[in-house]
């Protein structure tokens, strides 16, 4: 699925454009990096813009492996300096990532709100075990109870191969403590989950579709969107990778194990939720830990 969204319809266009299929082919790297500031209508992408960003990144990785590795001609090679390729957005400017939206997390109410409006048990098990252990939605598929734990049996495929199955502990919310004990339960007694769809990859629009026609749903959505930020499916995993770091204050290399993904991608994902008010106080304790009196005999 990360192919799929992430390169193949980049890639496609870089072959397409080598074969003159649309119009003159381009004759060097550069060339083909400049048709890819385009998108697939033909419509110049905003500077900076993810989409562009994107594109041109991973073409540029594209033809110098190509060259590089496979021996291409040098003419193929990119520019040493993509960034006048990508562009820089602008405050003004509408990027794609703007109009698209990062997920934002979603507060400990309103997900427990949404979580109490719900009738049907399948999908309060499903709302609720995205929030209380920080799952990505194709996750649910192979999630099972391992003691107090929950046990993802498959690893997610990245660039570097393949990461581990892992164990998940639960992070209640501090108004409900209990609940992630209690949806362990009903798991493991045979709740079971809704349809999630055929593959791992619609997943997550199965159950984007089913929150989308649920009034409160909408309530928390409409009210994300009134400031500026964006309720989705991934909200609930962001509420966990929160809760590590503002609640229960979990280290971000732990935090980063539960949920399944290197030190790097946390700290570059979750690191503004970093306490920096709290930073003397954990120096204090960490003082009082080392710095104790000596007892002398």
């Amino acid at each position: 699925s990360t192919w799929e969204g992430n390169y193949k319809n980049t890639l496609d266009r870089v072959l397409e454009d080598l074969a003159g299929e649309k119009q003159p082919a381009s004759v060097s790297g550069k060339g083909i990096l400049e048709r890819l500031q385009y998108d697939k209508f033909g419509k110049l992408s905003a500077p900076g813009s993810r989409g562009r960003r994107r594109r041109i990144i991973n073409a540029a990785k594209f033809l110098t492996f190509a060259v590089e590795t496979l021996g291409m001609d040098a003419r193929w090679l990119p520019p040493k300096d993509l960034k006048d390729l990508k562009g820089i957005a602008r405050g003004d400017a509408k990027s794609e990532s703007a109009n698209a939206g990062q997920a934002v997390r979603i507060t400990e109410t309103g997900w427990l709100k949404l979580m109490d409006s719900l009738q049907d048990p399948r999908w309060r098990l499903v709302i609720g075990l995205l929030g209380c252990f920080g799952l990505r939605p194709w996750e649910l598929k192979y999630a099972s109870v391992d003691g107090d734990t929950l046990f993802i049996s498959k690893g997610k495929r990245t660039s570097k191969g393949t990461t581990d199955p892992r164990h998940i502990e639960y992070l209640d919310p501090i108004e409900r403590p209990g609940l992630g004990k209690q949806l362990l339960l009903e798991l493991s007694k045979g709740v079971g989950l809704p349809p999630l769809g055929p593959t791992d990859a619609v997943t997550s629009s199965a159950i984007d579709t089913f929150l989308r026609r649920r009034a409160v749903w909408n309530e928390l959505r409409a009210e994300a969107n009134a400031a500026g930020e964006k309720l989705k499916v991934y909200s609930f995993r962001h509420r966990y990778a929160f809760a590590t770091a503002m609640i229960y204050e979990i280290n971000p290399k732990s935090a980063a194990d539960l949920m399944g993904h290197s030190f790097k991608t946390h700290c570059e994902s979750y690191q503004k939720w970093v306490d920096k008010d709290k930073n003397s106080k954990v120096v204090q304790t960490a003082r009082a830990k080392v710095l104790q009196p000596v007892n002398n005999p």
